[in-house]
């Protein structure tokens, strides 16, 4: 769940936009926060980035957005 969150969000279609539970909700948001929660925003190109970056390519902004 959290790699869905973090890892493919903007690279893929296989992405995560939100996390819906029915129970346990307080325990599951402390555990995705805790990994989530230390990740610093980096360039797209560092290696050490984890979360995608949502417009990788010239020009997809505005064709999404016309």
């Amino acid at each position: 769940m959290v790699d869905s969150v973090l890892i493919n969000s903007g690279r893929s279609c296989i992405s995560c936009s939100g996390i819906w539970v029915s129970r346990h909700g307080k325990e599951i948001a402390e555990a995705v926060a805790k990994r989530i929660g230390p990740v610093a925003p980096l360039p797209m190109k560092d290696p050490k980035a984890s979360a995608g970056g949502l417009y990788c390519s010239p020009g997809q902004a505005e064709a999404i957005f016309k």
